[in-house]
């Protein structure tokens, strides 16, 4: 998996958690575990992402303000920071995801766009 798939999936796994507290019932206790067990492993790439973004920011950008660090469009150190921000999306994790099958689903009130997440995980897989 790439990295920013894995920053994706922690995004909506966080999302996904988030609903669950607002509407407790509409997700079974599996579904729960199966969501912060994944955002347990999903987490350390979501930070480490995180941490070489901003170092990144701070190598090819400038200073604007205290601890504020920002890279301008028009800057001409533009090209070799989008060259290395797609090296570091793009580079591989191995994590090995908890899964669960689509029938364990069944009522969980997820999106499109969350359900296409999980399965691009390889989380949700089909029923056997």
């Amino acid at each position: 998996m790439k990295l920013i798939s894995a920053v994706i999936l922690n995004q909506t796994l966080g999302q996904i958690s988030a609903a669950s507290e607002s509407t407790p019932r509409d997700f079974t206790v599996l579904v729960k575990l199966v969501v912060a067990e994944n955002m347990r492993l999903s987490n350390p790439h979501a930070q480490d992402y995180e941490k070489l973004r901003v170092d990144l920011i701070k190598q090819y950008g400038e200073e604007d303000g205290p601890e504020k660090w920002t890279i301008k469009p028009e800057s001409p150190n533009m090209a070799e920071f989008m060259s290395e921000m797609k090296k570091l999306s793009d580079s591989e994790v191995n994590t090995k995801f908890r899964r669960i099958y689509e029938k364990e689903l069944k009522d969980a009130p997820l999106t499109i766009a969350q359900i296409s997440v999980l399965q691009e995980a390889g989380i949700i897989v089909p029923n056997e």
